[in-house]
């Protein structure tokens, strides 16, 4: 992750910060990216429960709301552990995340699905979007996905179900980011 300059990541962790402030920014943010990822890549939609190419209604709704917010605390505890120390910090929770990617049998270019998703949206969520700016999230997207990807291969698959059931997705990433913040304040 060092090819990451940090006048990038702090581009992109003050420009977060800024979206973080917008009301109901999880919630918003997050429906609309997966809504956003599922026209990218609708094969995923299966992985989150919902049958591909078809209108979510209802009560699907709600769980799209949960998941949406999940994704959105998983990028939330990402740019959080931006920062000087972002080895010591960050793979590790990524490498959380690629496991919760195989258990959920979802691949590094469905990450890259999702973040490319999220690099749509944000343009319209923040003021002073720029070149300068694209270039900084460029960037740091690219080395995070890449950083996955390799935490992904690098760990055998494991064998688990293929549709996310419960709330738990994502709760492993934010745990680490809570308990590897705790370590570097320290």
């Amino acid at each position: 992750m060092n090819e990451v300059g940090f006048a990038d990541m702090m581009k992109v962790l003050e420009s977060w910060q800024a979206v973080r402030q917008r009301e109901d920014f999880e919630e918003q943010l997050g429906i609309e990216t997966l809504m956003l990822m599922f026209d990218l890549d609708p094969k995923v939609q299966e992985v989150f429960g919902f049958a591909p190419n078809k209108k979510i209604t209802g009560l699907q709704r709600m769980g799209l709301l949960i998941h949406g917010s999940q994704v959105v605390q998983v990028f939330d505890a990402i740019f959080s552990a931006l920062g000087p120390d972002i080895d010591e910090v960050l793979v590790p929770i990524l490498e959380d995340l690629g496991d919760e990617h195989l258990i959920l049998r979802l691949s590094p270019e469905q990450f890259q699905s999702l973040s490319k998703a999220l690099m749509q949206i944000l343009p319209g969520k923040l003021d002073g979007w720029s070149p300068a700016l694209e270039s900084a999230w460029t960037n740091v997207m690219n080395a995070v996905t890449s950083q996955l990807a390799e935490c992904v291969r690098n760990r055998a698959p494991l064998k688990t179900p293929k549709t996310v059931t419960s709330t738990h997705s994502s709760n492993v990433v934010v745990k680490s980011l809570s308990v590897a913040t705790a370590d570097r304040r320290l």
